[in-house]
Order: C-alpha cells, then sequence, then structure tokens
C-alpha cells in the first residue's frame, strides 16, 4: 500500500512510528529523532512531478516565477 502526505515532516513522523518507509530529504531525517539514513546504491531513481494550473485564468506572475525555478532546477529524463 501507497500513502501520500500532505507534507516532509508527517512522512518522517509516520516513518519514526515504524509505519512504513519513505525517501526524504536529509533535512527531514536531522530535525526527527529515531530516523537514520540508509544509502541508496546502484540505482537511479525517478519520479513524475506534475503542476496544475487554472485553465481559464492567466498564469499569475508568481506562478510564472515558479515555472521559471522548475525549467531551471528539474531535469527531464
Amino acid at each position: 500500500m501507497a500513502l501520500e502526505v500532505p507534507d516532509i515532516d508527517m512522512g518522517a513522523t509516520l516513518v519514526r512510528h515504524g509505519l512504513g518507509i519513505a525517501f526524504l530529504p536529509a533535512f527531514a531525517v536531522a530535525r526527527t529523532p529515531g530516523l537514520h539514513v540508509l544509502d541508496v546504491r546502484g540505482t537511479v531513481l525517478r519520479w513524475s512531478m506534475h503542476l496544475g494550473t487554472s485553465s481559464t485564468r492567466r498564469p499569475s506572475s508568481a506562478l510564472r516565477a515558479l515555472l521559471d525555478l522548475v525549467d531551471l532546477h528539474v531535469i527531464a529524463l
């Protein structure tokens, strides 16, 4: 079974309570007592990222700035 959590800290808390495993950024592990890091080696991790916007409104300046950041920092595979 897979769960989607509303934020990183909730995922870390669920793992700390023994309710599964998660891929978490190092900062979430560092600030959640009772967790430790296991290195994943010998594979390339890939995931999908989706961004939803209104089809009836023009993008705001904030959305345009976010899209620019995504273009700069996300590598298409």
